[in-house]
């Protein structure tokens, strides 16, 4: 499931600003137990309230900045608001998606794309993306692309926002979380349904 970050930080609220959004960052939570066979026909199992997400430097609970993964209560400040969007989504895409995502965690030039969200970004420099180097919608974008998830239509990945994502009609709200509470499907203040993936 989509998690969009009500971040408080002056970066936070500068990209919210810019962007005209209530959201500073977006990721992707793992909203469930799931095990599948990846591109290269291995079996993987991720657990729930793993997230995948470009973040620009290095926390408790990650390896790296950058493209990572870890638990989602985790990686970000305690307190955070963050709010869940489900897409239907059939287990075949699924472990697409999973596959396409883990490829850029294990990828270690899969940087934070710090360039494309000051040149490109903000001053909408179209000479400032890298295809190495992802931020947060991008990642989200090029995954959900890959995937053959009409997401949003026309928009390129190195020019979609949090926000621009958070528009999308193939989503829909399916509760809020806070950062620093664990990740539980049963400590969820919803109960996911399958018809909701």
């Amino acid at each position: 499931m989509l998690a969009y970050f009500k971040g408080k930080s002056i970066v936070s609220r500068l990209i919210r600003w810019r962007t005209w959004g209530a959201y500073s960052h977006v990721a992707w939570i793992v909203d469930r137990d799931f095990r599948y066979l990846d591109l290269q026909g291995d079996e993987q199992v991720v657990a729930a309230g793993t997230i995948y997400e470009s973040w620009h430097r290095k926390s408790k609970g990650a390896a790296r900045s950058g493209v990572r993964k870890g638990a989602a209560g985790d990686l970000h400040k305690p307190g955070t608001v963050v709010d869940l969007y489900a897409i239907r989504i059939d287990d075949a895409h699924y472990a697409e998606l999973l596959s396409h995502l883990e490829q850029w965690v294990e990828n270690p030039k899969a940087k934070y794309d710090f360039r494309g969200v000051l040149s490109g970004f903000m001053l909408r420099k179209k000479s400032a993306h890298s295809e190495r180097r992802q931020f947060c919608s991008e990642l989200l974008m090029r995954s959900l692309i890959a995937t053959r998830i009409r997401f949003l239509i026309n928009l390129p990945p190195e020019q979609t926002s949090p926000a621009d994502m958070s528009h999308s009609p193939v989503q829909h709200f399916v509760g809020s979380w806070k950062t620093g509470t664990p990740w539980s499907r049963t400590s969820l203040p919803f109960k996911l349904m399958e018809s909701q993936r």
